[in-house]
C-alpha cells in the first residue's frame, strides 16, 4: 500500500486567503529570487558557475554530474581554496527587482506570517519597502546578536515590528546599513567545517529558540526549494516537532495552473528507493514526526500565487540582467592552474570520490615537482595520506604523511604541520602504538600555537584524551577533556562538548564509578537532545541502559535500550540495531 495518496481534503488555497486565521510560518530558498524581473540564478545554475569559474578544465564536466555536491559546501571550498571572504557571493546582493512571489510573501508578512530564509539577497526587504511598509518596521535578523534579541516573533509583531529571518546571513543589513559581513561570513565557515553536522540548530545552537517559535502550532509553506540537495534543510525540518502541517510547494516550470497535492503517511514503504529524493525526504519526516501532516503540492509557484497578488503594476519592467559567469570573470581572479585542481579535489574528497580525489593529487604532485614548488607538494603528499587514513589504507597514509612532513621541513611557514602531525597520531593511535600517537598529538599541539587555532586545538585535547583512554590513564584522559571543555563553552561548540561529556561518563562506567558516569552521560543527552543528534543519542542510551542494569535497575535498562532501538530503526543504522539488540539480551 502506497504511503503516499493524492489529496482532496485538504486546500492549500485557503492558507493564503485574507480571511484564514491559520497561522503560517514560510521558509524561502534561492528557487524564489529566480522569476523576471528579479532574475537570480537558481542554486543549480550559480554552482554550474561557480564551478567552471573555478575547477581545473579537465574535471568540469565530471563534477557538474555529481549528485550529492550541496552548494553551502561547494562555497566552503572555494571560499578557503582562493581565501577571500566570499566575495563571489557579492553577485547575489545585486538584484533590486522583486518578483511576483516576494511580494506575495511580503503580504503575507504585513498579515502577522513568519518568514525565514537562506537566501542571501535583499529582495523580501525592497518588497516590503515597495509594499508601503516603512523603514523602520522592517527588522531583519542576521546576527547572533540579532537572533539573541528578536528570538520572538510574535512579540515583535505586537510591538509593530515585522522580522524577516536570515538563517545563512546577509552581507549588510539594508533597512539599519549595519555592515554583517563577518557574521555572514561565520555561518557560511561553520557549515564549510561541518560536514556532518546537519541542521542549524546544531551550527549555530542560538537559533533553537527561533525555530522553536516559528514551529509551534503552525503550518510551515515552503517556496524556493528543489528537495534534490538540501540535506541540512530536510535535517532541520525533522526537528520542527510541533508543526501541524508542513506543504512543500515543488515547483513545475511547465505545470500551467494544474495544481497536484500528495499527502504522506506515516506507514512504512516498501519502494522507497524508487521515489524521487523529495518524496523519500518528505515520507522520512512523516514518519518520525507522524502527528504533522505532510503534503507536496505540484504547481508552478507564480502562476499559484498570482491569484493572490492585485497590484501588479509594482512589479518592475525593468529585469535584472547582469549574467553571473560575466560577473564573475569580471569581478574575481581567476584561480590559477594547482588551485583548480585543488578545488577539484576537495569536491570529489568532500562527496566521497575518492579515486578522482587521488588522481587529482597526482596532478598537483607531478606538476609542483615539475616546478619546484615545495607548498604545493607538500599539501599534495598530505592530502593523499589523509584520503588513505579515511579509507583505512593506514600503511600508505603513513607513507604519503611521513613524505609531506619531509617536503615541508624547506619551508619556513606551513600551517598545514598541525594535520600531518595529528593524521599521523590518528593512524598510530589505530594500530594502538598509543606512544608513538601520544608524541605526534603533542607535535600538533605545539605547531597549533603558532597559528592559534581554538577550535583545532580543543580537537587535539578531545583526541590526547580518547588516547590515553585507550591506555586506561583514566586521570590524564579527564585532564584533556576538561580542557577541551573549557574551550568549547568558550567558542559554544555544544556538539564537541557533548563528544566530550560523553567521553567522561564513559571514563567513569569503566571506573565503576556510575552515579559520575551518569551525571556526565545525562549532560551529554540533554546537550544531543537539544542538537537533535539521534546518532549520539542512542549511543549514550544504550550506555545508561547498561549502567542501569548494572546498579539493579534492569527495568529502567530495558527501557533505555529498547528507546536506543527505536531511534536506530529510524536511522536504519544496522549496527546500532545489533548493538542495542545485544544489550537487551544481556540485560
Amino acid at each position: 500500500m502506497s504511503s503516499i495518496k493524492k489529496s482532496k481534503s485538504f486546500n492549500v488555497t485557503k492558507l493564503f486567503e485574507f480571511e484564514s486565521d491559520e497561522k503560517l510560518t514560510f521558509l524561502v530558498g534561492a528557487g524564489a529570487s529566480v522569476e523576471a524581473p528579479s532574475q537570480l540564478p537558481s542554486t543549480n545554475d550559480a554552482m554550474k558557475a561557480l564551478i567552471k569559474l573555478s575547477c581545473a578544465n579537465s574535471e568540469i564536466e565530471a563534477i557538474l554530474k555529481l549528485q550529492n555536491l550541496r552548494f553551502e559546501v561547494l562555497v566552503g571550498i572555494i571560499h578557503k581554496s582562493i581565501e577571500d571572504d566570499f566575495q563571489f557571493l557579492n553577485f547575489f546582493t545585486k538584484s533590486d527587482k522583486p518578483n511576483l512571489e516576494h511580494f506575495v510573501l511580503a503580504e503575507m508578512i504585513k498579515k502577522g506570517h513568519f518568514i525565514f530564509t537562506s537566501n542571501f539577497d535583499y529582495l523580501l526587504e525592497y518588497a516590503l519597502l515597495q509594499s508601503d511598509v516603512p523603514k523602520k518596521k522592517i527588522v531583519p535578523v542576521i546576527t547572533k546578536k540579532d537572533y539573541e534579541k528578536f528570538s520572538d516573533p510574535e512579540k515583535l509583531y505586537k510591538n509593530g515590528k515585522i522580522p524577516i529571518y536570515k538563517i545563512h546571513g546577509s552581507h549588510r543589513n539594508i533597512i539599519t546599513g549595519e555592515d554583517t559581513r563577518t557574521s555572514f561570513i561565520n555561518t557560511l565557515k561553520l557549515i564549510g567545517l561541518n560536514q556532518t553536522k546537519s541542521n542549524i540548530v546544531q551550527l549555530e545552537p542560538y537559533k533553537a529558540q527561533f525555530l522553536d517559535k516559528i514551529s509551534n502550532d503552525r503550518s510551515l509553506i515552503i517556496i524556493g526549494y528543489s528537495g534534490k540537495n538540501d540535506f541540512d534543510l530536510m535535517s532541520t525540518l525533522k526537528i520542527m516537532k510541533n508543526l501541524k502541517n508542513l506543504i512543500w510547494i515543488n515547483h513545475i516550470s511547465n505545470g500551467g495552473s494544474k495544481e497536484d497535492l500528495y499527502e504522506f503517511g506515516a506507514q512504512k514503504s516498501s519502494d522507497l528507493k524508487n521515489l524521487d529524493k523529495l518524496d523519500q525526504a518528505l515520507l522520512e519526516i512523516k514518519q518520525l514526526n507522524g502527528s504533522v501532516n505532510v503534503f507536496r503540492l505540484n504547481v508552478n509557484t507564480s502562476k499559484f500565487l498570482e491569484k493572490f497578488f492585485k497590484e501588479k503594476e509594482k512589479l518592475s519592467k525593468d529585469k535584472f540582467t547582469i549574467d553571473l559567469m560575466e560577473w564573475l570573470k569580471t569581478n574575481i581572479d581567476e584561480p590559477n592552474e594547482l588551485t583548480k585542481l585543488f578545488i577539484s579535489y576537495k569536491i570529489y574528497s568532500e562527496t566521497k570520490n575518492y579515486t578522482d580525489a587521488l588522481r587529482c593529487l597526482e596532478r598537483i604532485f607531478r606538476i609542483s615537482e615539475d616546478s619546484g614548488n615545495a607548498q604545493w607538494k607538500a599539501i599534495a603528499l598530505m592530502e593523499m595520506g589523509i584520503i588513505n587514513y579515511v579509507q583505512s589504507n593506514y600503511s600508505d597514509a603513513l607513507e604519503w604523511l611521513r613524505k609531506a612532513l619531509q617536503v615541508q621541513l624547506k619551508l619556513k611557514a606551513f600551517p598545514q604541520r598541525t594535520s600531518i602531525f595529528k593524521y599521523i597520531a590518528l593512524i598510530h593511535q589505530v594500530q594502538k602504538n598509543y606512544s608513538k600517537a601520544s608524541q605526534n598529538f603533542e607535535l600538533a599541539l605545539k605547531e597549533n600555537e603558532r597559528i592559534k587555532d581554538f577550535y583545532e586545538k580543543s580537537k587535539l585535547y578531545k583526541h590526547i584524551g580518547i588516547n590515553y583512554q585507550y591506555q586506561e590513564k583514566y586521570q590524564d584522559a579527564l585532564k584533556y577533556f576538561e580542557a577541551a571543555i573549557k574551550i568549547n563553552d568558550k567558542l559554544e561548540n555544544l556538539s564537541e562538548k557533548a563528544i566530550n561529556y560523553k567521553q567522561i561518563g564513559k571514563i567513569y562506567y569503566s571506573k565503576k564509578s556510575f552515579n559520575e558516569a551518569l551525571k556526565y552521560l545525562n549532560e551529554a543527552l540533554k546537550l544531543n537532545e537539544q542538537l537533535e543528534n539521534l546518532e549520539d543519542k542512542a549511543e549514550i542510551l544504550n550506555l545508561l541502559g547498561r549502567i542501569f542494569h548494572e546498579m539493579g535497575d534492569s527495568l529502567n535498562g530495558l527501557g533505555k535500550c529498547n528507546e536506543a532501538l527505536r531511534i536506530y530503526y529510524r536511522l536504519k543504522n544496522s549496527k546500532g540495531k545489533l548493538d542495542s539488540l545485544n544489550y537487551l539480551g544481556i540485560i
